[in-house]
């Protein structure tokens, strides 16, 4: 009897132990996440000011020449099949693919949440491209390979759309229970596809270095802000479901 009291004293000082400890690690993982998202938000805004007064920097110039510098023909063609994915209209038909296909299999709210996401998106990257005014790559300074109706440069339209679809898309895939080879797959896809955007818009000479990677920073935080929204929301019908089994 007393050894078994004596054991049970040990579990308990051992599961305070570890309440004690997951709290420090999470007070720990929470203040890094928190300096990392005022890094990113520092980092947009310090690259949004300097894109509205200058219309390249000389970097731009260098890495552009050295992405355009890959002469295989069929990576041309690649390049412009991921922007053209990205255009208005594919991009439409595309989301309206996706989000039907998230209707049948999935809930109701994953598929508004996904529609919020790239819609989203596109507004905040229609917003900052009138606010920043940055015109695009000229001819007489990199190759460009196709017509461009946008003038405007920062930040990157076809980023923040990816972001916004494929980016949360990811994440729904991240999260899901079920786990199978075609999962990772599909993650494995979705990240490769959302890098390439950011290079095919560098290679066609639409956009500049800083403009995508602007785009990326600035898509990553509404990503974020997305994502603790779905959180929170599938939390609160998770609490009501359980208040509402004990009624």
């Amino acid at each position: 009897s007393s050894n078994h009291q004596i054991c049970y004293n040990k579990l308990v000082r051992k599961k305070k132990n570890l309440g004690k400890l997951s709290q420090k690690r999470f007070k720990k993982r929470h203040g890094v996440f928190t300096f990392f998202i005022f890094f990113l938000l520092l980092t947009a805004i310090i690259l949004s000011l300097l894109s509205k007064y200058y219309p390249y920097f000389p970097f731009d110039i260098l890495i552009t020449k050295n992405i355009q510098s890959i002469n295989f023909f069929w990576f041309q063609e690649l390049m412009k099949l991921i922007t053209y994915i990205g255009n208005p209209f594919p991009g439409f038909i595309i989301v309206i693919v996706i989000v039907g296909f998230l209707f049948f299999k999935l809930k109701s709210r994953e598929t508004l949440f996904l529609l919020f996401s790239t819609c989203g998106a596109v507004v905040i990257s229609m917003f900052l491209k009138v606010l920043i005014l940055r015109p695009r790559p000229t001819p007489d300074l990199v190759m460009q390979v196709g017509y461009f109706v946008n003038r405007d440069s920062f930040p990157s339209g076809h980023v923040l759309f990816y972001i916004g679809l494929f980016g949360f898309l990811a994440y729904l895939f991240y999260v899901s229970k079920i786990r199978s080879p075609l999962r990772k797959s599909l993650l494995i896809f979705l990240t490769i596809l959302l890098f390439s955007i950011g290079l095919s818009r560098i290679y066609l000479g639409a956009h500049w270095f800083s403009d995508v990677m602007g785009a990326y920073i600035i898509g990553l935080l509404w990503l974020i802000v997305v994502i603790n929204f779905y959180r929170k929301v599938k939390l609160n019908l998770i609490l009501r479901k359980v208040t509402a089994f004990k009624l």
